[in-house]
C-alpha cells in the first residue's frame, strides 16, 4: 500500500467522521423546523375551533371537557393544554403535572422543562385564553438521525481499526511508490532496485548494479565523477559558459550538502537526468531546450549539463511522484521541442530519489539516476524511469553493511 494512500484513507476517515457529525445536527435541524410548522398547524387548529370555546359561567360543561380530554389523548405531540378565562383557570390536562407553575398573581400557568416542545397561547374571544404545550421533535425522528450517523462512525471506526493494525503489522508494506507502472500512457514506469549487496556497490568505475527483473545495466567509465571533500576553487569556474550551468563534475558536491541538510527534517530530494540522444547543446535547438530546462527547474545552482547531450537537476522536497509529473509534463515539453527532426531524438528521463532513506551519499543516489536514464533510453516505450527502494532488502543491507560502507 502506498503511503500516500494510507494518508488519503486516514483523511477519508476524518471527513466520515465530519460528516456523520453533521448528519446528526443537520438531521435534528431539519425535523425540528418541521416540527414547528406542525406543532403551529395543531395549535391553529384548536384556537379556531368552537370546541374550545368556554360555556357562560364559572367553568366549562362536562362534555366540553371530555372532547378536550380526548384531543390531548389522541394527538401524541399535544403533550398540555389549559384554558383560562380571566384570572380562573377553567381546565388545565394533565393537571397538577411537570408542565403547570404558581403564575405571579397565584394562577397556574403551563411552562415547558424541554428543548423539543413550544408553548403556544392565544385569545378564544371571550376572555379566555388558550394554552397548549406541542412537542416539536420527536425523539423517534432524534433515534432516526442519530442511528445514521451511529452506523457511519461505527463503519468508519471499524475501518480505522483495520487501518492502524494494518500498517501496526505490515510497516514495510507502506511505501512512498507504487510497485506497478503509473498510468502515464506508457510514457514512465518505477523499477525496483532490490538487491542491495557487495556487487552492487557505488561506483562510477565500470560496476553493475541489479535490477528488479535480473537485467544488469552497466555504468559508463568515460566520465568520472569527482566527490572532493571539500569545493575546490575550478579554473574554468562553476558554470559551462556554452549553457550557463554547472559542470557536470560538481554534481555530487551540490547534492551532497543537500542530502545532510535534508535528513534531519525527513525531506525527500530528487534528482533527475535528462538526455536527448544526439542533441547538441550549443545548437540553436540546444539552446532552446537549455532555456526550456532553465524554465522548468528555476534555479541555476541546481542544474547540470549530463554528458553531451543532457541535463541534471536536483529537485529539493521532491517525492517520487512529484518528480514523475514535472518529469512527464518535461518529455512532453521535450517532444514538442524536437518533432521537427527526422528522426526525432531519443529523450528519456531517469529519475533517482532519498526516499526514506535518512543516510545516503550522493554517489549512490547518482549511480541510480545513472541506471535509470540507461534504462529509460533503452526501452522506447517507457522514456521516464524512476527506482523504488524495497525497505525490507534496504534495511537487510543496513544490517550487513559496515560502518564505513558508502550506503
Amino acid at each position: 500500500m502506498k503511503a500516500k494512500t494510507v494518508r488519503n484513507l486516514s483523511a477519508a476517515l476524518v471527513c466520515v467522521f465530519v460528516f456523520a457529525v453533521f448528519i446528526l445536527i443537520g438531521g435534528i435541524f431539519y425535523y425540528y423546523r418541521q416540527g414547528l410548522e406542525n406543532a403551529q398547524k395543531i395549535f391553529d387548529a384548536l384556537s379556531s375551533t368552537d370546541l374550545i370555546v368556554p360555556e357562560g359561567g364559572a367553568g366549562l360543561s362536562e362534555a366540553l371537557t371530555r372532547k378536550l380530554d380526548e384531543q390531548v389523548a389522541l394527538n401524541e405531540n399535544l403533550v398540555a393544554l389549559s384554558i383560562r378565562i380571566g384570572n380562573k383557570l377553567v381546565y388545565a390536562n394533565p393537571y397538577p403535572g411537570e408542565f403547570f407553575t404558581a403564575g405571579t398573581n397565584g394562577i397556574p400557568e403551563l411552562t415547558s422543562r424541554r428543548w423539543t416542545e413550544r408553548i403556544f397561547t392565544a385569545s378564544t374571544g371571550r376572555a379566555g385564553i388558550i394554552s397548549a404545550a406541542i412537542s416539536v421533535l420527536n425523539p423517534a425522528e432524534i433515534v432516526k438521525s442519530a442511528g445514521i450517523a451511529f452506523i457511519m462512525v461505527f463503519a468508519a471506526t471499524i475501518a480505522a481499526i483495520v487501518l492502524i493494525v494494518y500498517i501496526k503489522l505490515f510497516p514495510e508494506k507502506i511505501r512512498d511508490t507504487e510497485t506497478e507502472p503509473l498510468d502515464t500512457d506508457g510514457q514512465a514506469t518505477i523499477v525496483n532496485m532490490e538487491d542491495f549487496n557487495e556487487t552492487a556497490e557505488p561506483t562510477l568505475s565500470g560496476e553493475l548494479d541489479v535490477l528488479d527483473d535480473g537485467e544488469t545495466v552497466g555504468v559508463d567509465q568515460d566520465t568520472d565523477v569527482f566527490f572532493p571533500d571539500a569545493m575546490p576553487s575550478p579554473r574554468g569556474g562553476f558554470y559551462s559558459p556554452e549553457t550557463g550551468f554547472m559542470r557536470e563534475e560538481y554534481i555530487g558536491q551540490v547534492l551532497d550538502p543537500a542530502l545532510i541538510s535534508a535528513a534531519p527534517h525527513n525531506e525527500d530530494i530528487a534528482l533527475l537526468i535528462i538526455r536527448a540522444a544526439g542533441i547538441d547543446r550549443i545548437s540553436s535547438l540546444g539552446t532552446e531546450l537549455c532555456a526550456l530546462i532553465l524554465e522548468r527547474f528555476k534555479s541555476k545552482e541546481r542544474i547540470f549539463e549530463y554528458r553531451a547531450d543532457g541535463f541534471a537537476a536536483i529537485m529539493l522536497n521532491t517525492d517520487v511522484d512529484t518528480a514523475l509529473e514535472e518529469a512527464e509534463a518535461l518529455y512532453v515539453e521535450l517532444t514538442e521541442k524536437t518533432a521537427a527532426l527526422d528522426p526525432p531524438p531519443e529523450i528519456g528521463i531517469g529519475i533517482a530519489t532519498k526516499a526514506f532513506r535518512t543516510t545516503i551519499a550522493a554517489s549512490r543516489l547518482l549511480t541510480e539516476a545513472r541506471q535509470a536514464i540507461a534504462r529509460a533510453l533503452e526501452n522506447p516505450d517507457t522514456p521516464i524511469v524512476a527506482f523504488k527502494i524495497n525497505p525490507e532488502k534496504y534495511r537487510e543491507f543496513m544490517e550487513q553493511a559496515s560502518p564505513a560502507y558508502p550506503i
